[in-house]
């Protein structure tokens, strides 16, 4: 993967998959906001917007 502008997302990067949260019929977005450090992305089936920042179990419903 070559990332072209990186903003702190290949911080979240490791070698492998790893599950940050669960639950979601599927999702669309996600961006990366810097200036919260949070990924924010949308849950396309329950129509809602969410933040996960590193650390946290869940996401935060916006």
């Amino acid at each position: 993967m070559r990332i072209e502008d990186d903003n702190g997302i290949s911080d979240l990067l490791v070698g492998e998959e790893t599950r940050l949260c669960g639950g979601f019929g599927f999702i669309e977005g996600p961006i990366w906001s810097a200036s919260d450090n949070a990924l924010v992305f949308s849950d396309i089936p329950g129509n809602r917007q969410h933040i996960w920042r590193p650390g946290e179990s869940e996401a935060i419903q916006m």
